[in-house]
């Protein structure tokens, strides 16, 4: 080959790798928030608009405490990682009553942080229309105020969502007080907890045609007027190796305390538990509408499960773990899950105990009791009694007073003028733990119409006093 063709050949060559070269993708960028201060150019605002898609957002070490986001909601639109420090260590509060987080595009994953609402309780969660996955996350006590965008307390979700090892809890929603999915969305718990949340329509979860799976999984002490558990209006719902127990429906609704079901959804439930959903006017249902039995489960109230209260047991979820004599232990199988809610192998099968009829040692619903370690202190992080919710304020004619309760204790609910005047009491004595709503139709005690004015809601409670203002108009 002349000399001046060989050179010719390599002169492309080297083009084409330069090329090459300069067409690979750049590599992902890490960047660190340094401040909890959000209007900082280190905080976390300003890191999430100068970062890349593909980007990885860190914390740096021994950043703890709490983010006012400068200006809320803090949006999402392409491919990002956010790395939290720990639930427990690092929460991110909106700066006013919007969401705390808006996803609108890419693949999304954000773990170890706490989302809160808006210092004095309102709005807070998640909105997201992309690909979402939560890892370690706590959402709690977010509010939604209105319908559409803001359907679900604690998470919207009208695009692909997964949650592995989470919490939603003490959150208010009109449709899904924990979490709203809706027409053609994915919605995958996975080794989580939606505990002491309320809605109208589906206290824990709401689902509106969409695909959802609830896997080593806790659904407990969620109300609303209809699902306290869960609400699935057509679509989809797997349900394995979970916990749907002690929900509860309000007022005088029956609109099924556990699961509820309209619109002929696809359910299918295996290895688990739904039971002692309590109806408000008194005794148990469970689930309303129909579904296929795939084996393993225990359901109905007419066996006492035999779970312990709802509390930390070694992971950052609280579970409801099955106490000794428990018809759940030895009776179930892993179901294709080889772990539990909390991490632990499947099955944990105890030697003292025959397995039920082609059981393979495993436990019924989503933890395996031999495994689990109680926690004999308080859980870090618990809140406080609370109003979470007045509304709508102003009201005309009806106002809805939610509030949260950790534990059970004395309350007392009361309307009071703004001379201070007792006007209504709402409630007044024990109330069990998680979540209630009371009403206020803009009457006193004896049922006569109050005039237009201010007024205040005032919640006291054995570890927390407050008062809200609210105005009624004519």
């Amino acid at each position: 080959m002349p000399h001046s063709a060989r050179s010719h050949r390599l002169s492309i060559v080297a083009l084409l790798i330069l090329a090459t070269l300069h067409a690979a993708p750049s590599k992902a960028a890490t960047l660190v928030v340094t401040t909890l201060d959000d209007t900082s150019p280190n905080g976390l605002s300003a890191t999430v608009s100068a970062a890349a898609p593909g980007d990885v957002i860190t914390f740096a070490s021994g950043l703890t405490g709490t983010i006012v986001l400068a200006s809320s909601p803090l949006t999402i639109a392409s491919d990002l990682e956010i790395r939290g420090p720990g639930a427990m260590s690092l929460a991110i509060r909106p700066g006013s009553a919007t969401r705390a987080l808006v996803v609108e595009g890419g693949k999304v994953t954000i773990s170890g942080l706490t989302l809160l609402p808006q210092p004095g309780g309102w709005a807070g969660g998640i909105q997201n229309g992309a690909a979402l996955t939560l890892r370690n996350v706590i959402i709690r006590e977010s509010v939604a105020q209105a319908s559409g965008a803001q359907e679900g307390g604690g998470i919207s979700n009208d695009g692909d969502l997964t949650l592995w090892g989470c919490e939603v809890s003490g959150c208010i929603g009109p449709e899904g007080g924990g979490i709203y999915s809706g027409s053609g969305s994915t919605l995958d718990v996975m080794s989580s907890t939606v505990a002491e949340d309320y809605g109208v329509y589906g206290g824990g979860i709401y689902g509106d045609d969409a695909s959802i799976r609830l896997v080593n999984s806790t659904v407990s002490s969620n109300s609303a007027d209809f699902g306290g558990g869960l609400y699935v209006a057509g679509g989809s719902l797997t349900v394995t190796s979970s916990t749907i127990v002690g929900n509860g429906n309000s007022g005088q609704y029956s609109g099924g305390p556990g699961l509820y079901l309209p619109g002929s959804p696809s359910v299918q439930i295996r290895n688990s538990v739904v039971a002692l959903n309590r109806l408000s006017h008194g005794g148990y249902s469970d689930i309303v509408g129909d579904w296929t039995d795939l084996g393993f489960n225990l359901v109905g109230s007419d066996v006492d499960p035999m779970l312990g209260p709802l509390q930390n047991a070694g992971g950052l979820a609280r579970v409801k773990v099955p106490l000794p004599g428990s018809p759940l232990i030895d009776r179930g199988h892993s179901s294709g899950y080889p772990y539990d809610e909390l991490g632990h192998l499947r099955p944990y099968d105890d030697a003292t105990i025959a397995n039920g009829s082609g059981s393979d040692g495993s436990d019924i619903g989503a933890v395996e009791a031999g495994a689990a370690v109680i926690s004999v202190g308080p859980r870090p992080g618990l809140p406080s009694s609370r109003i979470a919710a007045l509304w709508p304020n102003p009201m005309r004619s009806v106002a809805s007073v939610g509030y949260v309760l950790p534990r059970g204790g004395s309350i007392r609910l009361t309307i009071v003028a703004i001379d201070g005047r007792k006007v209504r009491q709402l409630r007044n004595g024990w109330r069990d733990a998680g979540t209630d709503v009371a009403v206020w139709d803009g009457t006193d005690d004896r049922g006569v119409r109050q005039p237009a004015g201010v007024y205040w809601v005032r919640f006291e409670s054995e570890d927390h006093m407050e008062a809200r203002r609210l105005v009624l108009i004519r």
